[in-house]
Order: C-alpha cells, then sequence, then structure tokens
C-alpha cells in the first residue's frame, strides 16, 4: 500500500475532504520525522513503537578482497508491532 492508497481509504472511510486528509496525514508523517530525526522515536496505541538505535562501526571480512573492511557507524529506524497488531495479524492467519 502506498501514500495514494492508503489516502484514499481514509477519504473513503471518514467525512473529510481530499485536500483537509491529505493536509492530516502529510502534518501526520511531518510530526514522525521530526521525532525520528531528533533520536526520540514515537509509539502508536495499538500498532507499535518506532525507535532510533546506533550501529556502530565494525568490521567485516571482505571475502573477494580477502581483506578485513570497517563498515561506518549508522542509524536504524527499529519497529517492535504491540502486541494487538501481532494479535491480529496471526488471527488472520489462522
Amino acid at each position: 500500500m502506498n501514500k495514494k492508497s492508503l489516502l484514499n481509504k481514509i477519504i473513503y472511510k471518514s467525512t473529510l475532504r481530499k485536500d483537509t486528509a491529505e493536509k492530516i496525514f502529510d502534518r501526520m508523517f511531518e510530526l514522525m520525522k521530526e521525532s525520528v530525526k531528533e533520536n526520540k522515536g514515537f509509539g502508536i496505541d495499538e500498532f507499535g513503537n518506532f525507535e532510533v538505535i546506533h550501529i556502530h562501526m565494525r568490521k567485516e571480512f571482505d571475502s573477494k578482497k580477502k581483506s578485513e573492511v570497517l563498515i561506518p557507524p549508522k542509524d536504524k529506524i527499529l519497529f517492535t508491532p504491540s502486541g494487538i497488531l501481532l494479535d491480529n495479524i496471526n488471527e488472520t492467519v489462522e
């Protein structure tokens, strides 16, 4: 599902006009991005938590070059689904 299809579902299931729904949708994701950029992360009830984790510099062996290579440090976003979301997913599978 992409932004357009998600936005269309929101519009279909609500009384919002398209331009209003799009403004709310865009602002919501701006706030999420800002929170992640500030390394705070955020959580959505009944969905899950997003948090920033720092991956330290590490060495790996490059089998083609037959030497060790330094992998630079970086930040990653970790998503942990809520128990409610996991239960809903597992119910549909069974």
